[in-house]
Order: structure tokens, then C-alpha cells, then sequence
């Protein structure tokens, strides 16, 4: 019975991660039409659209009269669903899809020490280990040409380096809320303000341009925005977290192999041969994580 519970688990994590790695690859797409704070804004929005339905048909509207969820809801909003997002998507129209998938591997690495600077992890050897050898694999991707190291690479580093922060005040609020009900606040709230950011440094869109754009958008928003967020908490719910975000390192390779199959990305040998000691630390971080039973940063 374990055997089915875990392997239904790992397939709700596997097809999430599939879903996942085309993010960056559809977002950048967007690009051409739009705005990328627009198209943040637009997709979020639609995110919100999917997660509203989800608690219309699991009846849970009533959660939102809780008046101790607001204060460390709006705080998740502004660090996941308003900076890291607007950064993401800024940073990801200086990159590249792949980059992208090989710097948030880098959300292992930051989230270990943030869990050890609470307390509520140990900083063991392994880790510490684990954490250095994922250095060394960034540090092989992006040495060799640092001038291609550039300005969204940057953006895109900052944004992964906050979501141990926002995950963790997340964590609080689902021992109040569901996660269904955190995801339609957050993207909502998030809309609307990346949208009003978004005048700031260009016009809005045209009719036609949103038009033209649509097509990329809902599956950003309602896809890998909304529903790859279902499968991840349904996948965490049949096995542990650890397992999860092990299965989750190889999204970098789909996003490679995806941005190369789409976008004509060519993948180069240095993000190639830096990519596996990144997932090798990884998992010597995660595997600490497990032994220490801790929180761990989804």
C-alpha cells in the first residue's frame, strides 16, 4: 500500500516539475508582445482566476473572514507574489530560460542556511558540503564566460535568495488557511500591484497586443501558475518534502531541454558539466534536511 501511496506521489511531482520547467520558455515568449511586469501581471491574474475556482468547488471563500491570516499573508504576497515574481520576470528578459532553471536551484542552497540562521536546522558538515559543491557548479557554469553573467542573471539570483523568507511565512499561514486560499490572495493582491508597477516603465498593452499574447499567457497563468501548484501539494501530501524537492533538481534539465526544443536555446558545455554537481549538493543539503527533520523550503 506504501509502495502505490509513494509512487502516486512521485507522479504528481514529475508531471508538476514537467509543467514547472516550461515557465521561463513561456513566459519569455510573452516577451515579444508585452511587457514582462504585464505579462507578470496578466499571468498571476489568471492564477488567480484557476485558484478561485478551486475554492468555489472545495466551498472555502469563508477562510478569508480570518482576521489572524492578514498580517502574515500580505507579507508573503510582498516577498513571493509582488518582488519575486516582478524580479523573475524582469531578470528572465535579460536571460535566458535555461539560466533561469539553473539559478533557482540555487532556492536549496539559500534555504538551508536561512532554516540553520532560525535555528530550526542544523548547519551540519554534509550540508556545508553540499552547499559548497553547488558554488562550484555555478561557479563552472558561468566562470568561464563571466561577461555572460549579466543583469537578469542578478535579478534572477535576488529573486530565489528571498523565497525561503516567503515560504516560511507561508508555512504559518497554512496552519490557518488552505493553500488553495493562500494561492488566490497572493496572486490577486499580486496582480494588481505588479500591474500598477508596470505603468511606471511602459504603457499598457494594446488590445491586440494582449491578443497576440494569450495564447502563451493562459498556459503561464493557468498551467504552471495555478494548476503545477496543485500537483506539487498533492504530491506532498503522498510523500515527504525532502523526496519532493530531490525529484524537483532535475527540472533545470527539462527547462534546457525545452528552451532548446522551443526557443532554439543551445545549451552550453560548461551549463551542462555545472549542472550536475549543483544537483549533487543539492541533494547532500536535502538529505541533511531529512535526518534533521526540519522544515523544509518547498
Amino acid at each position: 500500500m506504501n509502495f502505490f501511496k509513494n509512487m502516486s506521489g512521485e507522479k504528481y511531482i514529475f508531471l508538476e516539475l514537467i509543467f514547472w520547467s516550461m515557465f521561463p520558455i513561456f513566459s519569455i515568449l510573452t516577451f515579444s508582445s508585452i511587457h514582462p511586469l504585464y505579462s507578470a501581471a496578466f499571468s498571476t491574474f489568471l492564477a488567480s482566476v484557476f485558484f478561485a475556482i478551486v475554492i468555489t468547488i472545495k466551498k472555502k471563500w469563508n477562510e478569508l473572514l480570518k482576521k489572524d491570516i492578514w498580517k502574515e499573508l500580505i507579507i508573503a504576497t510582498i516577498i513571493i507574489g509582488i518582488f519575486f515574481y516582478s524580479m523573475t520576470f524582469i531578470g528572465l528578459n535579460m536571460s535566458t530560460a535555461g539560466n533561469m532553471g539553473i539559478i533557482f536551484l540555487m532556492e536549496v542552497f539559500f534555504g538551508f542556511f536561512f532554516l540553520g540562521f532560525l535555528g530550526k536546522e542544523k548547519i551540519t558538515l554534509n550540508g556545508t558540503i553540499g552547499a559548497i559543491i553547488m558554488v562550484i557548479g555555478a561557479l563552472i557554469i558561468f566562470l568561464p564566460d563571466v561577461s555572460k553573467f549579466g543583469l537578469g542573471d542578478l535579478l534572477l539570483l535576488i529573486a530565489i535568495s528571498v523565497t525561503p523568507l516567503g515560504n516560511f511565512y507561508q508555512k504559518k499561514i497554512m496552519k490557518k488557511i488552505s493553500s488553495s486560499t493562500l494561492m488566490f490572495v497572493r496572486s490577486f493582491i499580486s496582480s494588481i500591484f505588479i500591474f500598477l508597477f508596470a505603468l511606471f516603465f511602459s504603457k499598457p498593452p494594446t488590445y491586440s497586443q494582449i491578443l497576440s499574447s494569450l495564447f502563451f499567457l493562459i498556459p503561464n497563468g493557468i498551467l504552471f501558475m495555478g494548476f503545477s501548484k496543485v500537483l506539487w501539494l498533492e504530491g506532498i501530501h503522498r510523500i515527504p518534502i525532502t523526496k519532493a524537492i530531490s525529484i524537483g533538481t532535475i527540472t533545470p534539465m527539462f527547462t534546457l531541454f525545452f528552451s532548446f526544443l522551443i526557443l532554439g536555446e543551445i545549451p552550453s558545455l560548461w551549463q551542462i558539466i555545472g549542472l550536475f554537481p549543483m544537483i549533487l549538493g543539492a541533494h547532500l543539503v536535502l538529505k541533511t534536511s531529512k535526518q534533521n527533520k526540519g522544515d523544509v523550503v518547498e
